[in-house]
Formats: structure tokens, sequence, C-alpha cells
């Protein structure tokens, strides 16, 4: 029997079952395996038996609840930590052997531990351990010897792949190298390539077993834009049009960069009785047609040498800000 009530993900008012549930569902059954609060091989004698009495209600031979979070009265009266809490965590101790050594150490009460370094270096603790940085290089290596093993055979599809067949000889090869891997559970690492190839590369695959490696560019003049439909449109920005990208980046972080200046203008001079209080218009704004207005009403007198200086300063930087826009 197979308890997989908690696979799932919400679809609207639906549970859906992702391509990871299928998989681990259809795994279980044909391996025969029994996981705890998953799956478990029940006899025709327990079946039968009079409490059950032929009921196959799951519930009654898998228990999948999750245990209770209880507290310990003593560790929040006295301090410490309550050592069940910590062997909880067998899996990750199994996973870095030597880092609940540097984490904790034994309390002089029976039972419990006590952190020994600041509760804010624990993360850092954890990142700069050899035994995490030998676990990531040991991920980084299954990562690499699958792009490795299949890179040149997506570089050599062409006219008449079967996506199908594609997209399973990828992804169950993924499934299998992730899955001696401690702490990862590997039809996670599953989902994630089958949630890529729905959201992106199966359109791009089914065009390319129609049509070849055949990137095209779509233009739409009335509305000025541009697509592509195999290529992202960065790659072909970032092959064909660095310079102009380049050159756009700088002028809307310089564009950036004025807006900025003018917000710290108007919070700096914009309120009740700052040098560009008289320069809103009826909706209690600061535009550049307001504070032209303004600087005619008050430019040529000394009186406001002030309040003109930062009118101008505000044009100065408005007029910037147009000219790049334009460009």
């Amino acid at each position: 029997m197979i308890d997989a009530s908690k696979g799932f993900i919400k679809d609207g008012n639906k549970n859906r079952l992702r391509e990871q549930d299928i998989h681990r569902i259809v795994d279980i059954f044909n391996k025969q395996q029994e996981i705890p609060k998953y799956s478990r091989m029940v006899s025709f004698n327990e079946i039968s038996d009079q409490k059950n009495d032929y009921n196959l209600n799951i519930p009654r031979y898998i228990d999948s609840q999750e245990e209770e979070d209880t507290h310990d009265i003593e560790a929040h009266l006295l301090g410490g930590i309550p050592d069940r809490d910590v062997n909880d965590l067998d899996l990750y101790w199994k996973a870095f052997p030597n880092i609940k050594g540097v984490l904790f150490a034994q309390s002089s009460r029976t039972g419990f531990s006590n952190l020994i370094i600041a509760h804010t270096l624990i993360k850092k603790t954890i990142y700069e351990h050899s035994d995490f940085i030998k676990y990531s290089i040991e991920i980084d290596k299954v990562i690499k010897a699958w792009r490795n093993q299949h890179v040149p055979y997506l570089k050599k599809i062409a006219i008449g792949v079967n996506p199908k067949v594609t997209i399973k000889y990828l992804s169950e090869d993924l499934l299998q190298k992730f899955s001696d891997i401690a702490l990862i559970d590997n039809y996670d690492i599953y989902q994630s390539l089958m949630n890529y190839w729905m959201t992106m590369m199966q359109d791009d695959l089914y065009q390319i077993a129609e049509e070849g490696w055949k990137a095209e560019l779509s233009l739409d003049e009335k509305k000025k834009t541009w697509d592509c439909d195999l290529l992202p449109k960065r790659l072909v920005i970032d092959k064909y049009f660095l310079s102009e990208k380049n050159a756009i980046e700088k002028l809307e972080a310089d564009r950036e960069a004025i807006n900025q200046q003018l917000t710290e203008l108007e919070e700096e001079h914009g309120g009740e009785d700052g040098l560009l209080a008289d320069a809103k218009n009826d909706k209690d704004k600061i535009t550049k047609a307001s504070v032209q207005k303004r600087m005619k009403e008050i430019k040529g007198d000394a009186d406001f040498a002030e309040e003109v200086e930062i009118l101008e300063k505000y044009l100065q930087l408005n007029e910037k800000e147009t000219v790049i826009g334009k460009r």
C-alpha cells in the first residue's frame, strides 16, 4: 500500500499530481519498497484480521501523520537544547559527521546539549566547514558529470528527434545520478528539470524536431518589437548587439542616477517651508512647467537667489533626464 496523499501541488481548488509524484508512486510500486510513513507491504492476514475486517482504508495500515512538536519545559526554564532535538537532525550529522561537535557540546545536565557558538555564526560556520565544502564539491561533480554526458547529445539533435524520448533520456539519468546523494530528494531534482521542460525546453525541442536549428527573427513594425522563437532574446542581443546593450544599460543607469537626484531635491526642498514649496502646481506636484513658471516670477530678484539656484538645478537635471530619454 502507498499513501501518496502529501505528494501534490495546489492547482486552483484542486490537488494535482506532479511528474515527480507519479514517478515516485510507480517506482515504489514496481520495486515493492517499504518506506516509513509512505509505503508498506500489507499481508492478506492483516487485512482480513478482525480489527480490520477487510477494510482497505490506508490510514489503518500506514501512519503518515507527522510527529507532534513537543516542548521541553526544563529547557525553557533552565536553558540548553534537548539531546532528542539534536538527534532528530541525524540525517545531517551523517552527511556532515564533524559539524555536530563544532556546534554543540554536552551540557552538565544529562540529556541536554549547549550551543557553543553565537547563533549569528551558525550559517557561516556550517558553510565554511570542510564537511560542507566537501559535500558541495560532490554535488558540483554530479551536476558536471550529467552536463558533460548530455551536452554533446543535445548539440547533435536535429530534424526528426523525438522530444519525449529525449526528455526521458535526460530526466531518468538525472534521477539516477542523484539517487545516492544525502539530504537531496532526487525526485525534487527530477521535478526541477521537468518544470524547465514544460515551461521552456519543450516548445524549442518540438520546433527543432520539425524545422531544425532555424532561428529567425520576427518583427512587429507597429509595436517596434522583435522576437525569436528558438533563441532567447538575451542570447541574440549578447551575440550581435552587445555594444548597443552596454550603451543602453549605461544610459539607463545615468537616467536612474538623475531621477534619484531629482527625488532627493524634492524630498529636501519640497516641504512646506522648502525652496521648492512655491514651485508646485495645482495638484501639489513639482513639474518642469511649474518650476519654469516659478522661475519667471522670481528671476532677477536678489531676495530669491537661493531659491533660483535650486530651481535651476532642478531644471538642469530634468533636461539631462529628458535628453537621455530621447536617445
